[in-house]
């Protein structure tokens, strides 16, 4: 492990300084937190969006690049107690998208809580998963196993949040 970690900053970096972007976005992983400060460094701008899983506590990147971030997001008002300067997004949201990926991984745990929350009334929202090759099939929510890339597309176009699970290394 320490050697992805390692090797995805080194990797990161070298990116950063070839292609040198005028923002960079971040959606927390402390991975994140040296591209973050080398694109600031820089003169870059820093748009970090908080974990829409983060409820009532921060993440510790969160809390690392919030004073560093020129947009700082978060999904829950309740998010702007923590950190009073954040935008809000959490009624902008018209369509929470979920994509579980290609591969041959299963989100079993994840689909089955999505349907949890939206039966518990604590997800409100549209929801429409790509749920690939996992076993569970949605109660509470739109799904199909893939898309092809117009459908995908147009759910990323319509959707004000999209939570893609990403397969481990």
């Amino acid at each position: 492990m320490p050697f992805y970690l390692l090797k995805n900053t080194v990797d990161s970096l070298r990116l950063l300084h070839k292609e040198q972007p005028d923002v960079v976005v971040c959606t927390g992983v402390l991975a994140m937190i040296p591209l973050c400060m080398e694109a600031k460094l820089s003169g870059g701008k820093l748009i970090y969006i908080e974990s829409f899983a983060k409820v009532t506590s921060a993440t510790l990147t969160g809390k690392l690049l919030y004073h560093y971030a020129d947009r700082f997001y978060v999904q829950w008002t309740q998010m702007k107690e923590i950190y009073p300067d954040a935008i809000c997004l959490g009624e902008f949201i018209r369509m929470i998208f979920v994509t579980t990926g290609s591969q041959k991984f299963q989100f079993n745990r994840l689909l089955q809580k999505i349907d949890l929350l939206i039966e518990e009334g604590l997800i409100r929202e549209e929801v429409f998963a790509q749920i690939g090759v996992s076993d569970y099939q949605p109660k509470h929510y739109e799904y199909c196993r893939f898309l092809d890339r117009e459908g995908f597309t147009g759910k990323l176009r319509n959707a004000g949040w999209s939570l893609p699970m990403v397969e481990p290394v």
